[in-house]
């Protein structure tokens, strides 16, 4: 049950179970009213860990249920969360694959944004329209898809350098190859028909040696 906690621990009357046996309690706290007996003291063990207090007194939580039961406030899931669960997961595999495989840096803004847009709409639906969605499964997948696609963009990677060092690292300089890595230009050993003009050009440098300079000196 989604216990709909009014807040942290002392929003309900507490009435001494002392007062109540000596006959001292007061009456008008007691009549007409729903009453919880149990242990607040901290050496009963009665304290238990909820998301609005880590040492929340137990008999307390119950008495939030039976508050959220009369005030109509427990919200539930809704009969259609496991058609709405699919049709999410069926859409965010559909945009994964779309965005996830052009690079690095757009695969990573394509999760975070859908994280975002799923914890809003998850967050609108409790709070305005009291609607109970499931979040962990599509949350979970986009996780795992994200890690997927980044060990498989390392992988590719690397694979893709080593088949590009070990096509041309016998024919051409190491420069070159590292400046096809950087440009990551597209790797083909299959001959093309152009028509081009090429120049071919020398030229003859002349240099004195030292013994001509120290005579002309």
């Amino acid at each position: 049950m989604l216990v709909p906690f009014a807040g942290r621990s002392g929003r309900f009357r507490y009435v001494s179970a002392t007062q109540v046996l000596r006959g001292t309690a007061p009456a008008a706290a007691l009549r007409g009213a729903i009453v919880l007996i149990g242990a607040s003291a901290p050496g009963l063990l009665d304290l238990r860990a909820t998301p609005v207090d880590k040492e929340y007194i137990g008999v307390e939580a119950h008495a939030n249920v039976i508050s959220g039961l009369l005030d109509g406030t427990i919200r539930y899931p809704p009969t259609s969360a496991p058609g709405i669960e699919t049709a999410t997961l069926v859409a965010l595999a559909l945009l994964t694959a779309l965005l996830l495989w052009r690079s690095a840096l757009i695969g990573t803004l394509s999760v975070v944004t859908l994280l975002g847009l799923l914890g809003t709409a998850n967050l609108i639906a409790w709070q305005r329209l009291g609607i109970v969605l499931p979040l962990a499964a599509s949350v979970t997948y986009l996780l795992i898809a994200a890690l997927v696609h980044l060990n498989y963009g390392f992988f590719f990677e690397s694979q893709r350098k080593r088949r590009l060092g070990r096509l041309f690292g016998h024919y051409v300089p190491p420069e070159v190859v590292q400046e096809l890595e950087a440009t990551e230009a597209d790797l083909s050993l299959a001959g093309e028909s152009r028509v081009m003009s090429v120049l071919f050009s020398t030229c003859a440098a002349s240099r004195r040696s030292p013994s001509s300079s120290i005579r002309a000196r």
